[in-house]
């Protein structure tokens, strides 16, 4: 903790959430939810997209729609596969996660997927049936039946 805490005090944003982090889990120091959420929150406002993940979780898990999506879009933005995979699941599932606050949106679902998929191709954690797909997906903007055809097969994988 002694090294994040310097680190942080330095600027360094990533310390800051995994300071942010150890507060949280007290790994080193003693819970403080407050100070841990200070941290986090603020590595998050200087764009560090796991931090932003870590408060659009907690958020989602309080109940607070708005901020939550807010925080994960743009972890999602930068590519962050676990924001992906929440979002997705928060349209596709709406009122479940949220109650009335937040409505299925089967197309959000669909994009976030999406994303998630070609991250997942991109990065080599795709199912390895779809290796054939990489190379075009990476090369070519996306094609809306293709989308289609792609996410029916993430969610048969999935299921």
């Amino acid at each position: 903790a002694h090294w994040f805490q310097k680190a942080a005090d330095q600027g360094l944003v990533e310390a800051k959430y995994q300071l942010g982090t150890l507060y949280q889990w007290t790994m080193g120091v003693l819970r403080d939810k407050k100070k841990s959420i200070e941290l986090i929150k603020e590595a998050a406002e200087q764009g560090f997209a796991d931090a932003q993940h870590s408060l659009g979780a907690k958020y989602a898990d309080a109940k607070e729609a708005s901020l939550a999506v807010l925080w994960l879009e743009k972890a999602a933005l930068q590519g962050h596969h676990s924001a992906m995979s929440r979002l997705a699941n928060i349209y596709y599932y709406g009122p479940r996660y949220f109650g009335p606050q937040v409505k299925i949106d089967k197309t959000k679902a669909l994009d976030w997927s999406w994303k998630m998929l070609l991250v997942d191709v991109r990065d080599g954690r795709a199912d390895p049936n779809i290796h054939i797909l990489k190379d075009i997906l990476l090369q070519a903007p996306p094609d809306p039946v293709m989308e289609q055809k792609l996410a029916l097969l993430y969610n048969q994988a999935v299921d």
